[in-house]
């Protein structure tokens, strides 16, 4: 049972750092891109 609880952590751990990072950069919420400067939108590849 324990060794079901780690390989569950592990799997849960890649995902959290491949998959939240990547729907983040295409679902990039309204609220991190009004934050930026008029400037900083340009290196976001889209206005």
């Amino acid at each position: 049972m324990a060794q079901l609880l780690v390989v569950l952590m592990i799997i849960n751990t890649l995902g959290a750092i491949t998959i939240v990072p990547a729907l983040y950069s295409i679902f990039r919420p309204r609220v991190a891109t009004s934050l930026l400067r008029e400037g900083d939108r340009g290196a976001l590849g889209r206005r």
